[in-house]
């Protein structure tokens, strides 16, 4: 059964995204919410990372690793990746209801994994949802992040992953960046005149990414015909 709906699964990062954009040129950040939401972003890339080494689609249960701390490790990243956009773009509106946006765009999805994954791993997968929250770690499961590197494997790592994780840093970058565009337009002071290099820096980063992340995915496609 497909949902359509306005915003979804694969549209809210773009949603979120452009959102963020927008915001830039109404809402001011500082140094403590890009540095906050530099954590974040940086800790939600390497959930990303991890839970990709670890899992093993359609073969096995998961359940060890980064899955014995939460049931969908993906979904958490992905909730700390949009979450550190809303940070650093000063909407604290946004910021505030991004968290009914994911529930929104993901409930469908949730529901209709656990419900595939119950049907497959019938009792298995019953106990380990008793055990192991569905999204958000709870003071039990914290426990098993000394060991989520338990059964992580380079070789589940795709260049499509690097390349994904290389945009996410690239967005992170174009929302830092229509801040200081914002300022220079804005703004005719000395000081953010003085800024001028630290924006040409940031675009030159961001194509250098972007480029970067391209060139991943294009080698990924080659390998896969080979």
């Amino acid at each position: 059964m497909k949902r359509n709906a306005f915003i979804n699964r694969s549209n809210l990062r773009d949603f979120v995204f452009i959102m963020c954009i927008v915001s830039c040129f109404f809402y001011n950040t500082n140094i403590i919410s890009i540095s906050l939401g530099t954590l974040m972003l940086l800790f939600g890339c390497f959930l990303h990372f991890i839970t990709k080494g670890v899992l093993i689609r359609n073969t096995v249960l998961c359940k060890t690793g980064i899955y014995s701390v939460v049931r969908h490790p993906y979904y958490l990243s992905n909730f700390l990746i949009d979450n550190s956009f809303c940070l650093i773009s000063g909407n604290q509106y946004l910021l505030l209801f991004y968290p009914f946006l994911f529930f929104w765009a993901y409930g469908f999805t949730l529901r209709k994994e656990e419900k595939f994954l119950g049907s497959i791993y019938n009792e298995s997968y019953f106990n380990y949802s008793l055990e192991i929250p569905q999204l958000f770690p709870d003071p039990k499961s914290a426990k098993n992040f000394s060991n989520i590197f338990d059964g992580f494997s380079m070789q589940r790592i795709t260049l499509k992953e690097y390349a994904r994780i290389i945009r996410f840093l690239c967005m992170f970058i174009l929302i830092i960046f229509a801040h200081h565009l914002k300022e220079q337009f804005v703004f005719s002071t000395k000081f953010y005149k003085s800024i001028a290099n630290i924006d040409k820096i940031l675009a030159i980063t961001i194509i250098v990414l972007y480029i970067f992340s391209v060139v991943l995915l294009k080698r990924q496609k080659n390998h896969k015909r080979t």
